[in-house]
């Protein structure tokens, strides 16, 4: 890492707070599917919209990608976003805060759902106007490893977060109707500090097409970017095998652990987050890493990563062996899986969020993100519901054996787009 400029000092201390309160309100979420299936007794196929909104309503950055190139003032535009989709959080503190309010309540079941949609919808305009913020604030030399400190911060927050979380719930299932309007201040807070990041916006022609047309446009330059970039284009063909292999079987681990395990919360955020105590060791790191290799032989380490904490989690349902302690139930197939998945956090973090920028010249940053999370989107409303059918057709040893088969194809589309085609950012 070279030294740092001092507006890369003030960019990385407003990222970094940001990610401090990202953290708080990420071990909160992370337990969100769990308490819609046990403290609100919601069915599996609901559930599964949680995660279908947090990751499809990408799919309309295809619209949404013009209208943040067109916006001239990002700042403005993040704050407004904040106030606009964070603060119908606050409304969760009027939801029962007793099982006789959610039993066969299906209004109550889609007022929930409803209030993450319209949070989810806001990270349509942050996550790719951040990646545009970050990219043009911080140095080529210094970007991947400020970005994993922060990501480091943030992680570790998340996991005190969630294990303080999960032992509340257990002493009070209904906890969260006070936590998650807590999580809305905490996300309005850290989106404005966000906006504290100073950008010299490009100067936009004056005579600037209709949006109709710019729609086009947006989406015909979206279909170009892929079309003419064939390192890129791999890249986002292997993303999309290995985002289906995870959406198909986020949902699928959840009832795994509620169904077969038997798992308590706080068991449960044990599992979903015990490994972030290795990441922050290997973050900073893989954060170098990712600088001076080929991303998509970075993505091929990411993807091996996941098709083997998946295959320990299957491995548990088939050698259940197991010791409780304080309360958490710890088998000892899920000890690998606790190793694979540190590795997987350490470097899934920081590729999904900004890998494709290293495909690009730092104007095209936003742009080249809106094409992965659009993409991110469609598979997003297909395959977290094709997995709960799956499962439901074929049982948790099939659907994970599905999810390992298409990480591995990930995997060799990788590596063999390495030797045929050679990387031009």
């Amino acid at each position: 890492m070279k030294k740092l400029e001092p507006a890369e000092k003030r960019t990385f201390l407003l990222h970094f707070s940001y990610s401090l309160l990202e953290g708080v309100i990420l071990g909160v979420f992370s337990l969100n599917e769990f308490i819609f299936l046990t403290s609100m007794k919601g069915s599996n196929y609901l559930m599964s919209f949680i995660f279908t909104f947090s990751m499809g309503v990408f799919v309309f950055l295809i619209i949404f990608n013009e209208f943040i190139r067109r916006n001239h003032n990002k700042r403005r535009m993040l704050r407004r976003t904040a106030l606009l989709t964070r603060i119908p959080m606050l409304a969760i503190v009027l939801f029962p805060a007793a099982a006789e309010g959610y039993t066969q309540n299906t209004s109550v079941h889609m007022a929930f759902l409803g209030i993450f949609l319209v949070y989810y919808l806001g990270t349509m305009v942050i996550y790719p106007t951040t990646n545009l913020l970050l990219r043009n604030s911080y140095s080529g030399h210094n970007f991947g490893y400020l970005f994993s400190v922060a990501t480091t911060g943030k992680n570790v927050v998340m996991l005190i977060t969630a294990l303080i979380y999960g032992m509340l719930l257990d002493l009070h299932p209904f906890a969260f109707v006070y936590a998650y309007p807590v999580t809305g201040l905490l996300g309005i807070t850290g989106i404005f500090l966000l906006a504290g990041i100073s950008y010299l916006p490009a100067e936009l022609p004056e005579d600037r097409k209709p949006f109709g047309a710019s729609l086009r446009e947006s989406a015909r330059r979206m279909w170009h970017t892929l079309k003419t970039n064939r390192p890129y284009l791999h890249y986002e063909i292997g993303f999309m095998l290995y985002g289906f292999a995870f959406m198909l079987s986020v949902n699928v681990i959840q009832i795994f652990y509620k169904d077969v395990l038997e798992l308590n919360n706080r068991s449960v955020a044990f599992y979903r987050n015990a490994y972030y105590i290795i990441t922050i060791f290997l973050l900073p790191w893989f954060g170098k890493l990712i600088g001076k290799i080929d991303p998509r032989k970075f993505s091929a380490i990411t993807f091996s990563t996941m098709l083997l904490f998946v295959g320990c989690i299957m491995l548990t349902g088939w050698f259940p062996s197991h010791f409780t302690i304080a309360g958490y139930k710890i088998y000892y197939m899920m000890l690998p899986y606790i190793l694979f998945h540190s590795l997987f956090a350490s470097t899934m973090g920081i590729l999904w969020t900004i890998g494709s920028a290293y495909f690009c010249r730092n104007e095209d940053a936003g742009d080249y993100h809106a094409v992965h999370l659009s993409l991110t989107g469609i598979r997003g409303w297909i395959a977290p519901l094709f997995g709960i059918f799956f499962l439901e057709l074929s049982g948790f040893t099939a659907t994970f054996a599905l999810t390992m088969g298409l990480l591995l194809a990930a995997v060799i589309i990788m590596l063999w787009s390495v030797m045929h085609d050679k990387q031009t950012p």
